[in-house]
C-alpha cells in the first residue's frame, strides 16, 4: 500500500508539473499575442507627429533635402548614402527619354505582355505588377509608355527589368555619370538581384544560414556580376529553379544584406536632380509633358505639376518629389532607414501622409524646417 501511495504521489507530482508547464506556455502565448495586438493598435494610431518626433530622436537615420525657388531650405544629412530601392527608377526613365531623343527607341514602340511577364517574380513586389495590368487594362500588347507607367506609377519590377533590357545598363550609367557623378553607386537590375541569394544556395552550395554573412562580406562587384547572370537567366527563361527556391533563401537577415547592396545615393543628389528636371533645360517642354503622363498622379490638377517616385524594402523608405504651381517650384528627397526593422513597421503607415504634408502644407513645411534646424 505504501508503494501504491508513492506511485500515486509521483503521478500527482508529474500531473501538477504538467499543469504548471501548460499554464506557463499558455501565459506566454496569450502574452505574446496580446503584446502583438497592442503593438499593432499602437502602430495603427501613429501619426505624422510621431514620425517627426522619431526624426528628432534619431537624426542619424534619415536624410532630408528641400529646395524651393532655387534655395536649399534644408539639407539634413544631404550627402549621406542610403540604399535607393525603387527611387533609382527615375534614372531608368531619364535614360529612356535620352534614347528616345536620339530616335533609338520610341514611347509608342510596342511589346508583347509575355515578354514583360517573364521578368515577373511572384510575391516580391507587393502586387504592383498585377495592379498595373488590372488598373491600366493591359492587354496582350503594350506601348513603352504603358510599360514606363508600370515602372514609375505602380513600381512594377517586371516593367523595370524590361526597360532595363531595352535601354541598356550602359545608357543608364551614362545618365548617372552625366547628372549625378558624385555620391552614386553603379546601377544594376534590382529585380534580378533578388535572385542572388538562391543563386548562392544553388550554385555555390551555401546554406541559408550562411548566406547573409557571405553577402555581407561579398565585394559589390561580385554581387553585381551575379545579378548580371540572374538577369540573363530571366531574359532567356531559365530562372525558374532560382525563383522556385527564393522563399527558402529569403531570411530577414539576407534581405537586410540585400538592401545594403542596392544602388545608393544621397537625398541632396535626388532633390537637386528633380529640381533641375522640373525647372531647368534638361528636358524639353514636350518631354516634361510626357513625364506628367508617366510620373505624375493619374488625375493631376491642371494648374499643378507633380512628379514622384518612391521605393522601399523592409529596412528603408526613399522618395523624390518635384512640384510646381503658379507661384512655387519645390523639390525634396526624403530617405529613412531602420536596419533593426523595429520602427519601420509603423513608419510605413505614416510615411506617405508625411510626404503629402511636407509637399502640400507650407505651414507644416516651414515649422518642420525650423524645428529640425533648431534641434539637430
Amino acid at each position: 500500500m505504501g508503494h501504491a501511495a508513492l506511485i500515486s504521489n509521483k503521478e500527482r507530482g508529474n500531473s501538477l508539473f504538467l499543469i504548471v508547464l501548460i499554464l506557463i506556455v499558455a501565459v506566454f502565448i496569450f502574452g505574446f499575442f496580446g503584446l502583438a495586438a497592442f503593438l499593432k493598435r499602437r502602430d495603427r494610431n501613429r501619426t505624422v507627429e510621431d514620425l517627426t518626433r522619431f526624426m528628432f530622436s534619431h537624426p542619424e537615420r534619415f536624410s532630408l533635402t528641400i529646395i524651393q525657388n532655387d534655395q536649399i531650405l534644408l539639407n539634413h544629412n544631404g550627402s549621406k548614402m542610403f540604399p535607393l530601392a525603387s527611387t533609382v527608377k527615375i534614372l531608368f526613365l531619364l535614360a529612356f527619354v535620352h534614347e528616345a531623343r536620339k530616335n533609338q527607341i520610341s514611347f509608342n514602340d510596342t511589346a508583347s505582355i509575355i515578354e514583360i511577364d517573364k521578368f515577373y517574380i511572384p510575391n516580391t513586389d507587393g502586387g504592383a505588377h498585377d495592379n498595373w495590368k488590372s488598373k491600366e487594362n493591359i492587354g496582350q500588347t503594350v506601348t513603352m509608355k504603358e510599360v514606363l507607367i508600370g515602372m514609375m506609377r505602380y513600381s512594377s519590377n517586371a516593367c523595370t527589368d524590361y526597360i532595363y533590357l531595352r535601354v541598356g545598363k550602359d545608357n543608364i550609367q551614362k545618365i548617372i555619370d552625366k547628372y549625378l557623378p558624385d555620391n552614386h553607386t553603379p546601377v544594376f537590375s534590382i529585380n534580378s538581384s533578388m535572385l542572388v541569394a538562391p543563386y548562392l544556395k544553388k550554385y555555390e552550395n551555401k546554406k541559408t544560414k550562411e548566406i547573409s554573412g557571405y553577402m555581407k562580406e561579398m565585394k559589390q562587384k561580385y554581387f553585381m556580376d551575379i545579378s548580371v547572370e540572374t538577369f540573363d537567366a530571366l531574359v532567356h527563361g531559365k530562372a525558374a529553379p532560382l525563383i522556385s527556391s527564393l522563399s527558402s533563401a529569403n531570411h530577414i537577415d539576407i534581405q537586410r544584406e540585400f538592401t545594403r547592396k542596392l544602388p545608393s545615393s544621397s537625398s541632396e543628389n535626388y532633390a537637386r536632380l528633380m529640381y533641375r528636371l522640373g525647372t531647368g533645360d534638361l528636358l524639353s517642354e514636350v518631354e516634361k509633358g510626357i513625364l506628367d503622363e508617366i510620373t505624375g498622379p493619374p488625375n493631376p490638377q491642371a494648374e499643378n505639376r507633380i512628379w514622384y517616385k518612391g521605393g522601399s524594402t523592409l529596412f528603408v523608405m526613399t522618395s523624390a518629389i518635384f512640384k510646381e504651381t503658379a507661384s512655387d517650384s519645390i523639390s525634396l528627397a526624403f530617405f529613412i532607414e531602420d536596419m533593426t526593422r523595429l520602427d519601420m513597421l509603423w513608419i510605413d503607415h505614416v510615411y506617405q501622409s508625411f510626404l503629402q504634408k511636407i509637399t502640400n502644407d507650407p505651414l507644416f513645411r516651414k515649422q518642420l524646417i525650423a524645428d529640425l534646424k533648431g534641434k539637430l
